[in-house]
């Protein structure tokens, strides 16, 4: 295994020597320490609520389906999630938003959100971008005045004048 950064080689290990923390530092330059935002407020203050909490998401979509994902993400925090396709990062948003079938347990500010309804999605104050904007984010077959009416109805809850 070799290592490259910045465009330079700086380690070659055998996969034996090799470990996921090792790589991690290595690839980064420095020592990565996991740490939440709870282990970082139980030590300094007391925790707040997730704003976000997903709990035990199953969703079934063509290609990547997921099992047991668990996160919480906390007020002011920016979550991302990477991966490779048909790895399940699409199938989060996907589940969540109602688009395909999913278990599992969505808690948003304190309150639970109906799987598998995207209407109750919506009226929650969540909002879905798709990666394939042009396949699932637009209405092809429509006027641009009419895809704006759309997102402002699902946004906003109301039309534009």
């Amino acid at each position: 295994i070799t290592v490259l950064r910045d465009g330079e080689q700086v380690a070659t290990m055998s996969p034996k020597e090799a470990t996921v923390g090792k790589l991690a530092e290595l690839m980064v330059g420095r020592k990565i320490q996991a740490v939440t935002w709870k282990d970082k407020c139980e030590k300094d203050m007391e925790c707040p609520e997730p704003l976000l909490s997903i709990r035990n998401l199953h969703v079934e979509m063509p290609g990547e389906e997921l099992h047991g994902v668990n996160l919480d993400v906390a007020p002011g925090e920016i979550l991302g999630i990477g991966g490779l396709a048909g790895h399940g990062k699409i199938g989060i948003a996907n589940g969540i938003m109602g688009l395909y079938p999913a278990t599992g347990e969505i808690i948003l500010n304190g309150k639970p959100v109906p799987l598998n309804n995207p209407i109750a999605a919506l009226n929650s104050g969540m909002a879905f971008v798709s990666e394939d904007r042009r396949g699932i984010g637009l209405l092809l077959e429509d006027s641009i005045e009419m895809n704006i009416i759309v997102q402002a109805m699902q946004s906003q809850g109301k039309f534009l004048k």
